[in-house]
């Protein structure tokens, strides 16, 4: 059972990122076709400025589901590193309750707009703006699945350290830590390349 889940969290996940991938391709298409009619033609596309406003919103809240899976959402970890791991399941916790919190009224939100979003139309394609503002129907429910299950993962103490102090391979501070360091032996070894030519003809000159 656990391995049909996380087979469908995976499927789930690509498919937004497919999505995401496309909406990105999208807007690059219609706003490059736009500039360039106006820079060239003097003319545009009027649906060219709407429907990446649209795709936005959908890559907006699709990447906050894939982020959330993934446990890459931007964050001040440098407190958290400080403490022991208690504490940081605390804030792990709070953390996931706040989510759980959010995902629930997004989802509650769009329910009790459901007839107003409906209704309304696009100023341009006229398109119901449920095709719009819909995507938090996706993106609500799997935001309060996704703390559901972190939650219960903490409980059951399945959670691991770089969870819980949510430090990255790409975690800034550590990637410039590591040029600095890149670059501090790279002079180091241009220093020692310059002494050893300087003292090169100084010794030539002893020996003669």
């Amino acid at each position: 059972m656990g391995r049909l889940l996380d087979l469908l969290s995976a499927k789930f996940i690509g498919l937004l990122e497919a999505i995401m991938v496309l909406m990105m391709l999208g807007m690059l298409i219609l706003v490059g076709v736009n500039v360039f009619l106006r820079i060239g033609a003097n003319s545009g596309i009027d649906f060219a400025e709407e429907i990446p406003r649209f795709m936005f919103i959908w890559l907006t809240f699709c990447g906050a589901v894939v982020a959330m899976k993934q446990n890459t959402h931007i964050n001040v970890s440098m407190f958290v590193h400080m403490v022991g791991r208690p504490v940081q399941k605390l804030f792990y916790g709070i953390t996931q309750v706040l989510v759980l919190v959010c995902g629930v009224y997004i989802t509650y939100g769009t329910v009790m707009l459901h007839d107003i979003i409906y209704q309304n139309a696009s100023p341009v394609l006229q398109i119901s703006t449920l095709w719009v503002y819909g995507v938090t129907y996706i993106a609500g429910p799997a935001l309060t699945l996704i703390a559901v299950a972190n939650l219960i993962r903490l409980a059951l103490d399945r959670v691991t350290d770089q969870e819980l102090a949510e430090k990255h391979d790409d975690d800034p501070e550590e990637l410039a830590a590591r040029e600095l360091e890149k670059v501090g032996r790279e002079l180091a070894a241009e220093e020692e390349a310059l002494r050893a030519k300087s003292e090169g003809p100084a010794r030539a000159g002893e020996q003669k």
